[in-house]
Formats: C-alpha cells, structure tokens, sequence
C-alpha cells in the first residue's frame, strides 16, 4: 500500500499515511498538533513515502504465522502417516491355511446348513491359533498408532485455531 508524506505546519514533524486513514485526524508526533488526512483525492497532491526497509518486506512473521506453520505441518504428517498407514495394512488371513475352512462356493446348501449347525453346536475353538494372535496383536499395534497419528492432526487444528484466534493482528487505533 502506498505511503503518504503528511507534513506538519510546525515543520519538524511528518507523519505517514495512506489510504485508509483518509479522513482521520492524527497527532503530530513533533508538537501534538491534530492533523487532518486529506481524503483520496487529496493524498494524490501529497509527496510519496520513501519505503523504511526493503521493498516486498513489509510481512513481518510474528507468533501467529510461526504457530500455523507447526499447525499446519502437524496436521499434514499426522493425517498423511494415517492414510499411508491404513494404505499398507491390510489384515486379511489366508483362509486356505486353516484346516477348517471350507469355500462357500464349493458347498451345497445343505453342506453348508450342517457346517452352520456344527459351528453352533460345538462353538468355535475358545484357543485363537498363533496366527490369529499375530494378526490381532499387529491390528492392535496399527489401531494404536493409527490414533496416536490422528491425535496429533487434531492438535494441528487445535493449534491453527488457537493461532486464528489468540493471535489475531491488531489494528492501529486513530482518531
């Protein structure tokens, strides 16, 4: 945004403004004195501000934009690692490798009634396989990492929250 040289009648003070604080009446930081800011049209007549610092540098990174950056990059890792992770889990067993299985499409109706009513009566076998316990325990082991990943995207978004809200610029008070 423009700057706006706005000299003082008292000759040591000159104030810079621009465009949005037409209208509005500033101190002199020299003598007190209240100056007017000439409206658009009169900002036009007034001599342009040399720029402070380097041109383009006027972005200044505070807490605000440090808090989003460690927001932001939490919630990527922590909801991408769980996408990847639910990717290249899968915790299918082979069914061919127990003794018991039998294929639906291979059984009659009747074949598979009485293997339903064997299974009911009998129960299944109360002592899981070793295979079966691995797949468990590595289910259990992928579910906890699983939610640790997605505990730490929501405190990603908790953070970008925080830095929205609690860090919110502040506005030069004129007037």
């Amino acid at each position: 945004m423009l700057k706006y040289v706005l000299p003082c009648s008292c000759g040591k003070g000159q104030l810079e403004v621009d465009s949005s604080q037409s209208g509005l009446s500033i101190p002199c930081p020299e003598c007190g004195k209240v100056l007017e800011v000439p409206t658009m049209r009169g900002l036009r007549e007034l001599q342009i501000a040399k720029p402070s610092g380097p041109v383009g540098s006027s972005f200044v990174w505070g807490a605000r934009e440090g808090l989003l950056i460690v927001a932001c990059v939490l919630f990527v890792i922590g909801l991408g690692m769980c996408i990847w992770l639910d990717g290249f889990t899968t915790l299918t067993m082979d069914p061919s490798e127990h003794s018991d299985y039998y294929p639906e499409e291979d059984l009659s109706l009747l074949q598979t009634w009485q293997y339903f009513e064997y299974i009911r009566q009998t129960g299944l076998s109360a002592e899981p396989d070793e295979r079966t316990r691995l797949v468990e325990m590595e289910y259990k082991k992928d579910k906890s990492a699983a939610i640790a990943l997605l505990i730490l995207a929501g405190i990603g978004v908790v953070l970008a929250v925080i830095a929205m809200t609690v860090f919110r610029p502040k506005r030069p008070q004129y007037g």
